[in-house]
């Protein structure tokens, strides 16, 4: 709110919600005054992994058609990225809020099985991540037959920081892939360094166009193929993986806005070759 004091001066008072850099706009007749907006920094200016904590009865258990809910504390970390993956049996819907205490997450499963919730905060794993979700119950998915399917749903949440936003942003991006495999979790055998990509979706990029590239794990064991699209405002609305036989995979994306993105291409939770890659979209 703000309060005349005299002769035309005024006092300003705002209460932020959040850490992190802030910019106060102040206009006269529409226009900013000079040195407007003006920078303000709340709390820790820098992201800080290390203070962000995630609790919750849905970070180790759960039930088939109930939610698994859980809390990431995040007022005294700064601003950065924060970033939730779930990994399990079944695609599932992230649901991301946020509260006083920072972020409360819950997605609810249709498939029994272990599910591996990996939190990072600025791009580096929070303590006790990635947390293992023992889920029971019947399967809701009884129309799916076949061998083992592994799925991904990943939220993205991008919280304030220099000009990049000027408020926080959330968006969710579903991204889902499947293998074949008479041992779903034989995570052993992952090599990442074997996983070869190429394609002109990896150099560049064009507004409203879809880029495109090809992904051969052939040689990587058995894992998941993750795709992230990360702009300087926001994560990437659309991207598609698919398999076309022999461990192989096209990927396609979109991005509606002009600007350098980043593509991350990870082989379970492992960077391949090449990534992150930097894109410039014209």
């Amino acid at each position: 709110f703000h309060e005349n004091l005299f002769l035309e001066h005024y006092a300003i008072r705002f209460i932020p919600r959040e850490n992190g850099v802030h910019w106060v706009h102040v206009r006269f007749n529409g226009r900013d005054i000079p040195d407007s907006p003006f920078r303000v920094v709340v709390g820790h200016a820098n992201a800080d992994p290390g203070r962000v904590f995630a609790s919750g009865s849905g970070l180790y258990q759960g039930e088939t058609g109930h939610p698994c809910e859980f809390l990431i504390d995040t007022m005294n970390a700064g601003a950065g990225a924060l970033a939730v993956t779930v990994d399990g049996p079944s695609k599932v819907q992230l649901d991301c809020k946020e509260v006083s205490e920072g972020y409360r997450v819950s997605f609810t499963p249709t498939a029994p099985g272990d599910y591996l919730i990996t939190i990072k905060f600025a791009g580096i794993n929070i303590a006790g991540s990635p947390f293992k979700c023992m889920v029971g119950g019947m399967n809701l998915n009884a129309s799916r037959g076949g061998f083992g399917t592994m799925t991904t749903s990943s939220s993205y949440v991008q919280r304030s920081q220099g000009n990049l936003a000027s408020q926080s942003t959330y968006n969710t991006i579903e991204q889902s892939s499947s293998f074949a495999s008479n041992s779903r979790n034989n995570y052993a055998s992952i090599d990442a360094s074997r996983v070869r990509a190429q394609g002109d979706g990896l150099s560049r990029a064009y507004r409203n166009e879809k880029a495109t590239f090809t992904v051969d794990t052939r040689d990587g064991g058995n894992a998941m193929l993750m795709v992230g699209v990360f702009g300087p405002k926001y994560p990437c609305e659309e991207v598609f993986i698919k398999h076309v036989g022999n461990n192989q995979y096209n990927v396609q994306y979109t991005v509606r806005e002009k600007g350098e993105y980043m593509l991350v291409v990870k082989w379970g939770d492992q960077h391949i070759p090449g990534s992150p890659w930097h894109i410039e979209v014209v």
